[in-house]
């Protein structure tokens, strides 16, 4: 639903989750997604929790995605990937992959 004080289109509850890359998963998990309209570009901000306590967030903007996870296997893993490995190009442009800030997603995740 379009919500006026933030200027977004926001989601909160059960989100479908079918597969990740060619792995099913084929759940719904807790989480929220919101969109938010701005001159200089939309933004997207989602997270969802898995139901065993471990939370992902994604935030997009401006062609930098960015990721937190309180999994810190995953975290490492991901902190662990070459620089070139989180930029990926296309004849359209470019995504860059960085890590968000605990902070950040943290604040995102809270809301709800």
């Amino acid at each position: 639903e379009w919500d006026p004080a933030t200027n977004s289109f926001l989601s909160v509850g059960d989100i479908g989750l079918g597969s990740i890359f060619k792995e099913p998963i084929n759940k719904k998990l807790r989480g929220a997604v919101q969109l938010i309209r701005k001159r200089r570009g939309d933004e997207l901000n989602f997270y969802f929790e898995d139901g065993a306590g471990t939370l992902y967030f994604f935030g997009y903007k401006r062609n930098v995605l960015q990721f937190y996870s309180n999994d810190k296997e995953l975290m490492a893993e991901f902190q662990k990937l070459d620089e070139k490995k989180r930029r990926i190009e296309e004849k359209k442009g470019f995504l860059n992959i960085s890590q968000a800030s605990k902070g950040k997603a943290m604040r995102f995740i809270n809301e709800f």
